[in-house]
């Protein structure tokens, strides 16, 4: 005699204990947690992949910093009227602006930074903040799209903004 199953018509049907189980986890799944109970939050993943950008960036490690964009012809990079596509031209881009003859990295600083996440994707928006040798202070603000890569968090889009 079956205690767990019941048959209906030739249908397996789980007992109320294990439908209830089934549910509970289900619901789990649905609010982010584990079956540990604990909660999904990405939030340290993503401050890192910020946090070593500014690094690489005082550093003058462009390469570096470019780790944390997607590396895919599909990254969106948008500034002003100016849209680049793909990790290469992004790349690219900052090269000529920063790393050309006569140009100057400075010294990065994000702030205010308002994180919001998914399982599958996180926006970030802030503040960011160049200090340069001559004393001026180019600054503006940024939203970003962030992806869960196989290899972490990857931002997959970038709008960037400058008060200049």
């Amino acid at each position: 005699k079956k205690q767990n199953t019941l048959d209906l018509q030739g249908m397996e049907v789980l007992s109320m204990k294990r439908f209830g189980l089934l549910v509970v986890a289900c619901v789990a799944g649905l609010l982010g947690c584990s079956m540990t109970g604990t909660p999904f939050n990405p939030e340290p993943d993503i401050r890192k992949v910020l946090d070593d950008q500014v690094t690489c960036w005082n550093n003058g490690d462009l390469e570096g910093f470019m780790r944390g964009y997607w590396n895919s012809e599909e990254l969106e990079f948008k500034s002003g009227d100016k849209t680049t596509k793909g990790w290469q031209a992004t790349f690219d881009r900052y090269k000529k602006k920063y790393q050309a003859d006569g140009a100057e990295m400075g010294t990065l600083k994000f702030t205010n930074l308002k994180i919001q996440y998914t399982h599958l994707i996180s926006y970030v928006e802030g503040d960011w903040h160049l200090t340069m040798k001559d004393g001026k202070t180019p600054h503006g603000s940024f939203k970003l799209s962030l992806d869960s890569k196989s290899e972490g968090w990857k931002i997959v889009r970038d709008e960037t903004t400058s008060a200049e």
